[in-house]
């Protein structure tokens, strides 16, 4: 079962830095990767800590950051405490409680916001992206359902590639349809989907 998920996962790097070269993305500032689905329970958490855990294992400098501020529960995978916005603000990147290992750092879901949405258009998020992205080979945002949460899909625009992870026996084509069309209304069209289970 290991075996398939490294398989799947190196696969999935292949994939992406070959999208990411069709689209010109090659600059040296980090290149920003969405992970979402439509619904719940999908396997997007999962699948976004899979490939930041494999990026950082091939030498990458990854950060992987939980935008599920409603539901998100990564911090409890990597055994690690919730921040606040004063938190989140204050972040030294290099500081120790942020850093999983070598290449990969975690920041874990932000709580007591009072709206995600104006924090997502707000300077303490947007001047924090910027200053990772000139520290990390890749980013990688862990969203929200995008047919529950509009927050995903302001992620997206932010985003140089967007994945949807569609689960055997769980996400309907209906649903995969809906994403589809969300994205193109948006300008944020996915680059793939990650078939899941």
């Amino acid at each position: 079962e290991e075996e398939k998920l490294n398989q799947s996962t190196e696969s999935l790097i292949v994939n992406i830095n070959t999208s990411l070269n069709e689209k010109d993305k090659q600059d040296e500032k980090a290149k920003t990767i969405t992970i979402t689905s439509g619904t719940p329970a999908n396997g997007k958490s999962y699948c976004s800590r899979n490939l930041a855990m494999k990026l950082s294992a091939i030498g990458k400098k990854t950060l992987l950051i939980d935008a599920d501020w409603k539901r998100g529960d990564q911090h409890e995978e990597f055994k690690v405490n919730k921040i606040t916005l004063k938190e989140f603000r204050a972040i030294d990147i290099d500081d120790a409680k942020y850093r999983v290992n070598d290449n990969l750092y975690f920041i874990p879901k932000i709580t007591g916001l009072k709206s995600s949405f104006q924090f997502l258009y707000s300077k303490d998020f947007t001047s924090k992206i910027a200053e990772f992205k000139n520290k990390f080979d890749y980013i990688i945002f862990d969203t929200p359902p995008l047919l529950s949460v509009s927050d995903t899909a302001i992620i997206m625009t932010l985003s140089d590639l967007v994945l949807c992870v569609a689960r055997h026996g769980l996400t309907r084509i209906n649903e995969v349809r809906q994403m589809v069309t969300l994205g193109d209304q948006i300008g944020a069209t996915f680059d793939g989907i990650i078939y899941n289970g």
